[in-house]
């Protein structure tokens, strides 16, 4: 009796636990983003440095975590105001599927410029 007693208040602190990291997730859902987006950025930055010094294997492996990482970091759902959001800030293109006037643009500007008004008339999509 005394071990179901146990184990039934070690569930319910486990649960307690789990609803309270989901509500603060939910109340603090945009430091809980940008702490989630600067993690991937420092596990990249470190794989970075020391990819060199590890195996091959193990570096495709690490290479494919990393990137997946950054993929799930870029691509953010979420309800806001009751509609569902997608936000994805990074993408990796092949320059064909750039349109010609945007691709103009950058290459006139030395491979930097500012394109969001034209990706906006472009996808015809508020950019925020």
């Amino acid at each position: 009796m005394v071990i179901l007693t146990g184990l039934l208040i070690g569930k319910l602190l486990l649960g307690a636990g789990v609803g309270t990291a989901i509500v603060g997730a939910i109340l603090y859902w945009d430091q809980v983003k940008e702490w989630l987006y600067d993690l991937v950025q420092k596990i990249e930055k470190i794989w970075k440095q020391i990819r060199n010094y590890i195996p091959h294997g193990a570096v495709v492996l690490g290479d494919k975590l990393v990137d997946g990482m950054i993929q799930i970091a870029h691509k953010l759902y979420y309800q806001e105001k009751g509609e569902w959001i997608e936000e994805t800030t990074k993408r990796k293109v092949n320059a064909k599927e750039v349109p010609s006037r945007i691709l103009k643009k950058i290459e006139n500007n030395k491979g930097q410029a500012d394109i969001t008004e034209n990706l906006e008339d472009e996808l015809n999509l508020e950019i925020s």
